[in-house]
């Protein structure tokens, strides 16, 4: 099995810049190429729990997005009917412990914002309106273009 020792990642969304995140912890050079100019964004929101708040533990970016975001409390989301009537309210399960919220609600520019930093901070490139047009494959390498 090769031994990957570089990687460009193609597009610095909110996956892309994760991935950057996780391999540069793990000592792996990247690159990201996007293709859009900016990052700004309407004013979409997300929210993180289980796994997904796992992943950002993993990267190191947990308190920042506490701290970026707001907190639901172990029931913060309902089920209605199309009357309004409260069909069901999910147990939100804390898997990283109490020291950590359930829940956490954050807008997807202060993600970017907080994951763009972390990258920043990681020495990773990021190439705003870029585009990879072609790929070639090489005994010991690839190169895009």
């Amino acid at each position: 099995m090769a031994c990957v020792k570089t990687v460009l990642i193609v597009g610095g969304g909110i996956a892309g810049q994760a991935l950057a995140c996780a391999l540069a912890r793990r000592g792996i050079q990247c690159e990201i190429v996007e293709l859009r100019p900016n990052f700004q964004l309407l004013g979409a929101a997300m929210t993180f729990q289980g796994t997904a708040l796992r992943a950002l533990f993993d990267i190191d970016l947990t308190q920042q997005v506490i701290d970026a975001g707001w907190q639901g409390g172990s029931k913060p989301v309902q089920f209605t009917d199309s009357t309004g009537e409260l069909i069901m309210e999910p147990e939100i399960l804390n898997i990283l412990g109490p020291q950590y919220p359930p829940q956490i609600a954050i807008r997807r520019q202060r993600l970017l914002e907080v994951l763009l930093r972390a990258v920043e901070g990681a020495g990773v490139p990021l190439r705003m309106g870029t585009s990879v047009s072609a790929l070639a494959q090489h005994a010991d390498h690839a190169e895009a273009s």
